[in-house]
Parts: structure tokens; sequence; C-alpha cells
């Protein structure tokens, strides 16, 4: 199985770090990594991060990226990497360091 996996930021992307909440680089990705411990390798997931932004300080100038970003994914019948599932995450998991 096949999974496209779009990620804005938002809480899947945050860390906790002194008391405050925000975006860090590669913290969206631990999602899947802890997903992958727990149930192993079975799906493949391809994953494409257009923003990296706190859900609250998102507005509709950050719109546009995630339109293109969804406009260059085809539909899964007309790709030959066809994906069997598709998500846009940007609320879900905050894990501390």
């Amino acid at each position: 199985m096949k999974i496209l996996v779009i990620l804005t930021g938002g809480t899947i992307g945050s860390l906790i770090s002194d008391n405050v909440i925000n975006v860090k680089e590669g913290a969206s990705l631990k999602l899947i990594e802890m997903y992958q411990e727990r149930e192993g390798n079975d799906i493949e997931f391809e994953v494409i991060q257009p923003l990296n932004i706190l859900s609250e300080n998102l507005d509709p100038s950050h719109w546009e990226s995630l339109c293109d970003c969804l406009d260059r994914t085809e539909p899964a019948a007309e790709k030959e990497t066809a994906y069997d599932a598709y998500d846009m995450a940007s609320v879900g998991l905050s894990a501390e360091p």
C-alpha cells in the first residue's frame, strides 16, 4: 500500500520546548516514524511538506501553495505510482523531544 501524506506543520509538526509550542523542521515526520516502529514498514509513505507553519498562523496567502501542491498530485488512476490513500495532515500529534 502507498499513501501520500501532505504535511503543513500545525500541531502535528510541533514540538514543545520551554513551554512554547512551535513548528520544528522534521517534527512532522516523527508521526510516520512512530507508526512504522509500531506497525512495521508494510505501508509506503510519500511525504510532501509545502508549508511548515502553525495552524493559527495559516491565512489565505498560504492557500495558493496548498492548491499548487494538490494540483501537482495527480489522481491515483493517472499515475504510475498510484496511491492507495491521500491525507493532508495539519493537526493531531504534539510530541516533546
